[in-house]
């Protein structure tokens, strides 16, 4: 009897991990770790400045929706985007955003405009050349990251040069 029990019990703790699958996963197809990325600064179509970096990734097992639209549903929601962990993250008028931006499908775009460095003045966008970290990572409706089976927060984080080619009219390089 005593085997039988422990044998049914680890048949329903197998059963039950079984039926939730693997955990979910996104992965950054494009740019590719190491690759140099060149951006020239331009108007959105907001009509703000930005300095784009464009990215293109895949999910697995989740379910990418535009914020508060999951209704609740599991492994559903969006990806959040940073750049230098929080160094270049968005900001609204109530202020800094926790992220760079969001994504709900892909391509997206991260904009390194936001970056603490950043100087814009007659001779173009400075400071943003150079070796960035964009980091992907799952969240859910609520903002709280996804995790895995061990408690981990799923994301996926990609080395890349940024070269910034300063539009025509803008003196100097973008160095900075």
């Amino acid at each position: 009897m005593k085997w039988l029990l422990i044998v049914s019990i680890g048949l329903l703790t197998a059963s039950s991990a079984c039926s939730r699958g693997p955990a979910p996963a996104i992965v950054v197809a494009s740019p590719e770790s190491g690759a140099t990325v060149s951006s020239t600064p331009a108007l959105s179509t907001d009509g703000e400045l930005a300095v784009g970096v464009d990215v293109a990734f895949s999910v697995h097992d989740f379910t990418l929706k535009k914020p508060g639209s999951c209704d609740g549903a599991s492994r559903c929601g969006h990806v959040q985007i940073h750049v230098d962990g929080d160094a270049c993250n968005d900001e609204e008028a109530e202020g800094r955003l926790a992220y760079n931006e969001i994504a709900y499908a892909s391509p997206a775009s991260a904009n390194l405009i936001y970056c603490k460095a950043v100087t814009i003045g007659v001779d173009g966008v400075k400071g943003l050349d150079g070796d960035h970290i964009l980091s992907l990572g799952l969240y859910g409706d609520d903002e709280t990251a996804v995790k895995d089976g061990a408690g981990n927060a799923i994301h996926t984080d990609v080395h890349f040069t940024l070269h910034v080619a300063q539009p025509a009219g803008a003196g100097g390089g973008g160095a900075g």
